[in-house]
């Protein structure tokens, strides 16, 4: 789907991002008291798969604001009209937030991928002759454009930097990097930035672009920064 581009990747997408929501109602779910009710949980999926097809067909502003007013809304009307045990306040501040929050995680930040994926700008020189014999084997499409290039080297970074820093902290792992996530340490940071770092130089080699090594190295260490958010 990734390198068919157009419909393919964006249905793939709003998948991905569907299975996302889920996974943040199903966290709200654990920390809010009262917690969301389920037709909410099920509209910010709703809304969140809009925002991507908004974005693939080239709606640039207002994505956001109409998103957040959709779930404030929606939280008002469906969470507002709830009945509680002992007539405890439906919504809270936290409730608030975590809409808002919500839209932007789940939504707004992943349509960017979409956004990514849509630039077809032609590479400013072929790749490596060995990427179009691999993709014609696997019958996949391979039209060299700035975005799928952009789009499957920061997958490919993000996958090794995550499996390097599994691998070595698991192997090597000694000290804790930070205290609210105990299980990832130094070590394993250490491992994770020189695989997201390689895999950018290999990427930089592969497709010819940007044709810079301390560019693509630097791009790597970046992916890496923000693998551990």
């Amino acid at each position: 789907a990734t390198f068919s581009g157009g419909w393919h990747f964006c249905l793939a997408y709003c998948a991905v991002v569907y299975l996302i929501s889920l996974e943040y109602s199903n966290i709200l779910n654990r920390v809010l008291n009262p917690p969301i009710v389920p037709i909410l949980r099920q509209s910010l999926s709703v809304v969140a798969v809009c925002i991507v097809l908004a974005a693939h067909f080239g709606v640039l502003t207002g994505i956001f604001e109409c998103a957040a007013i959709s779930m404030l809304l929606l939280l008002l009307v469906l969470q507002g009209n709830s009945r509680q045990e002992g007539g405890s306040v439906p919504i809270r501040f936290p409730h608030i937030a975590s809409q808002v929050f919500g839209v932007f995680y789940v939504g707004y930040l992943p349509s960017f991928w979409v956004r990514l994926r849509a630039i077809h700008v032609d590479l400013p020189s072929p790749p490596a002759d060995w990427l179009f014999s691999l993709t014609r084997l696997l019958h996949w499409p391979c039209q060299p454009t700035v975005g799928l290039c952009v789009t499957v080297s920061l997958v490919l970074c993000i996958i090794s930097a995550d499996t390097c820093a599994f691998i070595g902290g698991k192997t090597w792992g000694r000290r804790p990097l930070i205290l609210i996530s105990p299980k990832k340490t130094v070590e394993g940071a250490w491992f994770g930035l020189m695989g997201s770092v390689c895999m950018a130089l290999l990427c930089d080699a592969t497709w010819g672009f940007p044709n810079d090594a301390r560019i693509a190295a630097l791009v790597g260490a970046v992916v890496f920064a923000a693998s551990l958010l």
